[in-house]
């Protein structure tokens, strides 16, 4: 049920396509702050997100699937996340990304 309520961002990081309102959209992103932004709202909530920009001070809502990360934010993110998620759910993120 909740995978349903996500829509696509509950399966973001597979190789499946996803049926938006303009039709098939492909899951394929680049930029890694984008895909932890997604893992962080799926599996926890919105509000986790405000707390990650607030522990990593990186404005990750700037970040679109297409855009190129800033190391430096990138490696503040990855930090914060540390304190923000589960070794279990930094785990399952770390799997996600090698994908």
């Amino acid at each position: 049920v909740e995978s349903e309520q996500l829509g696509c961002a509950a399966r973001l990081f597979s190789d499946e396509e996803c049926v938006g309102p303009s039709g098939i959209e492909s899951v394929v992103m680049d930029s890694q702050i984008f895909r932890i932004v997604a893992f962080v709202e799926a599996r926890l909530t919105p509000f986790a997100v405000s707390r990650l920009i607030m522990m990593s001070g990186v404005p990750v809502r700037q970040y679109s699937r297409d855009s190129s990360d800033d190391p430096q934010h990138l490696r503040k993110v990855r930090a914060a996340l540390k304190s923000l998620l589960s070794a279990r759910d930094l785990s399952t993120l770390d799997e996600e990304l090698t994908r």
